[in-house]
């Protein structure tokens, strides 16, 4: 009862947990579209460089590892708009109404890197 809004007759307290992890995607956000700030300058240089995207693979901070824990749940109800393509997972990101893994398993399954390559690693790609 703590957690119903006060016009369906409950308290009106707010779900701590759900709102900590609000505010936290919001850092994902900044990530993905980096925003410039020194944290997600800090972040893109240290641990991501080479063109990877973070994935099930958690490295960095504690701070930051924890912000990934949201990844799954941040990616699920976000879409994104090519810009550059950089920061956007060809098959497993939400660019188009659905993701291209699911789109077209078929072809997904002959894909050498499945699921970590960008949308703009593939645009750039010449075919060989």
């Amino acid at each position: 009862m703590g957690c119903i809004p006060k016009e369906d007759g409950g308290l009106g307290v707010i779900d701590l947990e759900k709102q900590n992890e609000a505010l936290l995607m919001k850092n994902l956000d900044k990530f993905f579209n980096r925003k410039d700030t020194p944290w997600v300058s800090l972040i893109w240089e240290k641990y991501y460089k080479n063109g990877k995207l973070p994935n099930s693979t958690k490295k960095g901070s504690f701070w930051w590892r924890d912000i990934l824990k949201l990844l799954p749940t941040f990616k699920s109800f976000s879409t994104i708009h090519i810009q550059d393509g950089n920061t956007c997972l060809f098959w497993t990101d939400k660019w188009l109404p659905q993701t291209m893994g699911l789109d077209y398993p078929e072809l997904h399954s002959f894909a050498k890197k499945q699921s970590n390559i960008s949308q703009q690693s593939i645009c750039s790609t010449s075919p060989s």
